[in-house]
């Protein structure tokens, strides 16, 4: 089974054997984990770093930024019981693209989003595998039943 995730979104499963997947993240970030004990893993996305960029876009449904959507993330696969001693993390994305004026340089804002609440909930910033800055679309897929990320880079896969 394949769900994907939205943008402002995140999906975590546990002995399901499902393949989690983006759809191209621009200069927006995708943090990947899989436990590579069990089938067991989770997919986060944003675009926006900062909670008060957070869009409310009908009743109930909100297109989180990072720093609203990462502790709802990081606390609720904490609670489904992932071992972080055990877990493959990925952060991928933030596509750079030519002529991108500075103050439209959401990549980097980002990854310093990332990297304070990885700090935050005690992530060694050593167990974490970086993909940014790339030039082209991406794409990241959680797959739990083979228990790695993949990233999708303008028809080419990188398994992790």
């Amino acid at each position: 089974m394949r769900v994907k995730v939205d943008i402002g979104q995140y999906q975590i499963f546990k002995d399901k054997p499902v393949v989690l997947t983006t759809g191209f993240l621009g200069s927006g970030l995708a943090i990947g984990v899989v436990d590579k004990t069990k089938t067991q893993g989770g997919l986060c996305c944003f675009v926006l770093p900062y909670k008060d960029l957070d869009l409310e876009i009908e009743e109930g449904v909100t297109i989180f930024s990072g720093e609203s959507l990462i502790p709802l993330f990081l606390e609720e696969i904490e609670r489904s019981g992932i071992n972080w001693s055990h877990a493959k993390i990925v952060v991928a994305g933030g596509s750079v693209y030519q002529n991108n004026p500075e103050f439209l340089n959401l990549t980097e804002v980002n990854l310093k989003i990332v990297k304070m609440m990885f700090k935050r909930y005690m992530i060694p910033e050593d167990q974490v595998i970086f993909r940014i800055g790339l030039n082209s679309g991406v794409k990241v897929e959680v797959d739990l039943e083979e228990k790695m990320v993949k990233i999708k880079i303008d028809g080419k896969e990188e398994k992790l």
